[in-house]
């Protein structure tokens, strides 16, 4: 992976990148993306932040190219190795770093929609500590915090009673009126436009 950041010879870092985008087509599975979890943890310890960020892109690559077997396999064993996978996945979740921490959100929103939103909880219930479960649900967009968020909008909406919001179409209505489409503004410059004086 450090080959992809060769900084003299430029043919380097094309054949490692093509290299990695091979392994990954044709490889790709949760051993693979245990690897990549492995080696992003052993880059942010020793804080080389681009081949973290690389790593990071890598798994939630590998993990799109899973079969349904990998992603039924989380659901239906129990391994020491999914955990480890899982923990490794929610501690970049945590990452100060921006990239790492997107790849991250994207990989376990990707978990989410092949498994469904209820085995997707039981995983992380059966392989993660409460606080990285919570956090992965918070950040990840699970139920719990959904529901967590509806509860506070029903209460706020009963609180203010009588009052009325305005309606979708009417603020879908006042914005295209303040701000045209450009298809708008292409017809509104036909109209205007002056014809020549028939003869």
């Amino acid at each position: 992976m450090p080959t992809v950041f060769h900084s003299e010879k430029r043919f380097l870092c094309e054949t490692a990148t093509e290299v990695l985008d091979a392994i990954i087509l044709h490889c790709s599975g949760w051993k693979l993306a245990l690897l990549f979890l492995q080696l992003g943890d052993d880059y942010s310890k020793h804080e080389d932040l681009r081949l973290y960020n690389l790593a990071s892109i890598y798994v939630e690559k590998c993990v799109r190219n899973w079969s349904k077997s990998e992603f039924s396999s989380l659901s239906t064993h129990s391994s020491q190795s999914s955990t480890q996978l899982l923990t490794l996945l929610a501690k970049m979740v945590t990452s100060k770093t921006a990239p790492v921490r997107l790849s991250a959100q994207k990989t376990f929103r990707h978990l989410r929609d092949e498994l469904g939103r209820r085995d997707f909880e039981s995983v992380l219930r059966t392989h993660l500590p409460p606080d990285l479960e919570r956090l992965v649900l918070k950040e990840c967009g699970g139920t719990s915090a959904a529901a967590g968020s509806g509860r506070k909008n029903s209460k706020r909406q009963h609180e203010r009673g009588g009052e009325t919001q305005p309606s979708a179409a009417a603020t879908s209505h006042t914005i295209v009126q303040n701000s045209p489409s450009i298809l708008q503004r292409m017809l509104l410059h036909r109209q205007n436009r002056v014809l020549p004086t028939q003869t």
